[in-house]
């Protein structure tokens, strides 16, 4: 069964929005280390992740390095938008990379607030969603700030699985502010 059906699903949705917003938005394949979004693109979308992996990057202009800060995948976070793009209409301070072969879904946000307007049943599914990526992403960075990398490699591990199981130890580790030799040291070790 199709993924994202699966999932409306999952909300108790009716058939007759479940295929309506199936059939809303448009489809994009994005190839492995191509941008879905660049910094400073103006990106006022709510994206789905439907296959791949994505992950969500800062780019520190004084160090001039991106910084791993939110990973995209169908298992986590699959409903995501660019915070100051989407509610704000600011240029992206982030860019969001394929790091391997995605296919994702956008709707575009007009098209998205209207149905928010004049469908109940999608409001409370849309309000419910965007909670529960701020919380997700407010819990993952709360453990960022005060785990050390032994104790956040951990948590991922026990708490999030599917990010350990299906992004690159390279992402990981810029995730976590380590190297990723550093990063293998910690798989390795068994003090945690």
């Amino acid at each position: 069964m199709n993924v994202l059906k699966k999932l409306l699903e999952s909300f108790h949705l009716s058939k007759q929005l479940i295929d309506f917003i199936m059939a809303g938005g448009e489809h994009r394949e994005i190839k492995s280390m191509d941008s879905l979004v660049s910094l400073g693109d103006i990106a006022n979308k709510m994206f789905y992740v439907k296959k791949g992996g994505l992950v969500s990057q800062y780019f520190d202009e004084k160090s001039e390095r991106e910084r791993t800060t939110n990973f995209h995948l169908p298992s986590f976070l699959p409903f995501f938008v660019i915070s100051e793009s989407y509610f704000d209409d600011l240029p992206s301070l982030s860019q969001i990379k394929a790091f391997t072969k995605s296919e994702i879904i956008y709707y575009e946000k007009e098209k998205v607030l209207e149905l928010v307007e004049t469908n109940d049943e999608y409001r409370d599914f849309y309000y419910k969603n965007i909670v529960e990526v701020l919380i997700c992403k407010e819990k993952l960075m709360s453990r960022l700030i005060t785990l050390s990398p032994n104790r956040l490699y951990f948590t991922l591990l026990k708490e999030y699985p599917e990010i350990i199981k299906n992004v690159p130890s390279k992402y990981i580790a810029e995730f976590m502010g380590v190297t990723p030799q550093w990063l293998s040291k910690i798989k390795k070790t068994n003090h945690i």
